[in-house]
Order: structure tokens, then C-alpha cells, then sequence
């Protein structure tokens, strides 16, 4: 009976000894993504800016604690939450664009040595424009 016990123990051992486990080459890379460094939660100073041809020009600033996140379907984007959320493109210098930004109007952003967010944002057109820089310091 603890012949056919060991031999049993042995086949098992075997089978499980054989088994390969699964390359990790075809899951989503995250231990060595570039934009780990990125992420964090962020305080953000929002200076707002309307003008409106022949009206009062409006100044206000504002703080808002954000977060810098990777965007979870995609292997080039970031989620920079700083009270409007938006879904720019980051490349491994981090230097971000927002390809859906209509004609006429400019997204820039940028980060300073991986603790600082940059962003400046216009839009306007016919007498009146909005504008916004907003610094983020990452916390």
C-alpha cells in the first residue's frame, strides 16, 4: 500500500514540477513603466484668467489636491486630475500633449523633475479669452 501511496506522490510531484509558469513578456508592463514616477497625489495652484474686449478682466486662484495616475487602457497616457480632468499623452521624457485640442486654443504641459506639473491652457476666440496655469507640486 506505500508503494502505490509513493508512486502517487511522485506522479503528482512530477506534473507539478512540469508546469511553466506563464511569461510575464505578454501582460501589460508596470515594474519598469516610465510613468511610475509620475503618479502621486498633487497640490495644484490654479490661476485663472477671463478676458472679455471692452469688459472687466476677472483674476482667481485657486488649490486643489489632485493625483497624477496611469491611465488603465493605455500604455502612453496619464490621468492629471487638478479639478478638470483631463487625458494627456506622456512620452519617456515626459513631455505631454492633448491631441484632442481644437484649433486656436493650447494645452501645454510639462513636468519639472518628477515632482512638479506645469500646465497652461487658453482658449478664446471673438474678444474673449480663458486662461489657466496651473502648478502642481507633487506632495
Amino acid at each position: 500500500m506505500n508503494y502505490k501511496l509513493f508512486i502517487t506522490f511522485f506522479a503528482l510531484s512530477l506534473i507539478f514540477v512540469s508546469c511553466k509558469k506563464e511569461d510575464s513578456d505578454n501582460q501589460v508592463p508596470n515594474k519598469d513603466d516610465y510613468r511610475n514616477k509620475y503618479e502621486g497625489n498633487y497640490l495644484f495652484q490654479v490661476n485663472s484668467k477671463y478676458y472679455m474686449v471692452f469688459d472687466t478682466t476677472i483674476y482667481d486662484t485657486s488649490f486643489y489636491v489632485g493625483t497624477v495616475v496611469k491611465h488603465p487602457d493605455s500604455l502612453n497616457r496619464i490621468i492629471v486630475d487638478y479639478g478638470k480632468e483631463s487625458i494627456p499623452i506622456i512620452d519617456e521624457s515626459g513631455n505631454l500633449t492633448l491631441p484632442e485640442i481644437g484649433s486656436g486654443n493650447t494645452f501645454k504641459v510639462f513636468f519639472l523633475d518628477y515632482t512638479k506639473i506645469n500646465i497652461n491652457t487658453q482658449l478664446g476666440g471673438r474678444g474673449k479669452n480663458f486662461s489657466e496655469e496651473i502648478i502642481g507640486q507633487k506632495l
